[in-house]
């Protein structure tokens, strides 16, 4: 082999080597381990995000579902609430003239089903004969004193259906909030009988406290003093300020 050709294929021999050992090689190589390391942890990613997803959009349809619900309750409630006022209406109009009786007897038994079972409307119509009529007034008071001393009842619905009719069929009685109190004053170490008593106060419109401020910020000192507190006491009691606020402002 001539010089010439030796010294060739030593610069042959020399780019093989060099080629070889190029880092491009090594990197060649580590890509193809790689590959499907990287494939596999990407499909982990995208899988975990995949359910990440779906758990969203499952909590966030089952959200949309409770508040259809909710709403679709309130249509049943209002529905139903209509109806009986109907149903009460009708039956106000068909005792009109036994309440105007002058026979005592027919008399009392239609004042006694209009407020029992005739709502609000009921109950205005009794009150407003009770100015002339002594045996309805009585019977409105007894009534309206039943209602508040329910609020203490053992049975947690019947102290629920008391506080809510309080609140709404008897939200216009004149003697409703002198009531409330004085049964707040008298239940001072009854911490469930001063509770009661703020969430009739705070369901009661603001045109229930005209003129009567001074009674809610009497409760409101007596609650101070004796409690109850925590954050629910606190939700109320601030109610009770807007409202007596709105009321004088009127």
């Amino acid at each position: 082999m001539s010089d010439q050709e030796t010294i060739q294929e030593l610069r042959t021999q020399l780019s093989a080597l060099s080629a070889k050992n190029s880092p491009w090689v090594h990197v060649k190589d580590v890509a193809t381990i790689l590959t499907p390391i990287i494939l596999l942890v990407g499909g982990f990613f995208v899988q975990r995000s995949m359910a990440a997803d779906s758990a969203a959009l499952t909590t966030s349809l089952n959200h949309q579902k409770e508040n259809l619900d909710i709403e679709l309750e309130k249509i049943r409630d209002s529905r139903q609430e209509s109806a009986q006022k109907i149903e009460q209406s009708k039956l106000l109009t068909t005792l009109m003239q036994s309440m105007l009786s002058q026979k005592p007897s027919e008399r009392q038994l239609a004042i006694n089903i209009a407020l029992h079972a005739c709502g609000e409307s009921g109950r205005q119509v009794v009150e407003a004969i009770s100015l002339d009529d002594k045996y309805a007034y009585n019977q409105l008071t007894v009534k309206r004193k039943g209602l508040v001393a329910q609020l203490v009842a053992p049975d947690a619905r019947k102290r629920w259906e008391a506080a809510h009719e309080l609140g709404t069929t008897w939200s216009s009685d004149p003697e409703l909030l002198n009531d409330l109190l004085l049964f707040a004053r008298d239940n001072t170490r009854t911490p469930l009988a001063l509770y009661n008593t703020l969430v009739v106060f705070a369901d009661l419109p603001a045109t229930s406290y005209i003129g009567k401020e001074s009674l809610a910020r009497e409760l409101l000192a007596l609650v101070k003093a004796t409690g109850p507190r925590g954050a629910k006491t606190d939700v109320l009691v601030e109610t009770i300020q807007a409202k007596i606020a709105s009321s004088a402002a009127r």
